[in-house]
């Protein structure tokens, strides 16, 4: 493999454009966007992102009926939600720390400045 170097110049300007081409996302840490609870009981939760958890059992279940769900967070969430809560006759809890697309959108936007 040819490896060559560039010039101080060039490193430099490289750096530069490293450092302020992107600014750091203002991203909250991942939140959860529902719950489904069968029987009373959790099943599952689903994060903004559209992420599915499980602790117990039913997890094999739910990632055979969601696979090949797809979509744009949250309404990706809210599909995967609902398609487990129809699966197991459950229900769909909504959490105070669901977020629309424009609140998700509004956090996700990089920085690009030349």
């Amino acid at each position: 493999m040819k490896q060559f170097k560039l010039s101080d110049e060039k490193t430099a300007e490289f750096k530069e454009v490293a450092a302020t081409a992107y600014t750091k996302p203002n991203i909250s840490p991942e939140t959860d966007y529902v719950q489904i609870q069968v029987g009373g009981r959790t099943i599952a939760t689903v994060t903004n992102s559209g992420f599915v958890g499980s602790k117990n059992a039913w997890g094999a279940k739910i990632h055979s009926i969601i696979e090949g769900i797809s979509g744009q967070r949250p309404q990706l969430a809210q599909r995967r939600a609902e398609t487990i809560a129809e699966a197991f006759d459950g229900e769909v809890s909504k959490l105070s720390t669901a977020q629309t697309q424009i609140e998700m959108v509004s956090k996700v936007r990089p920085h690009m400045e030349r």
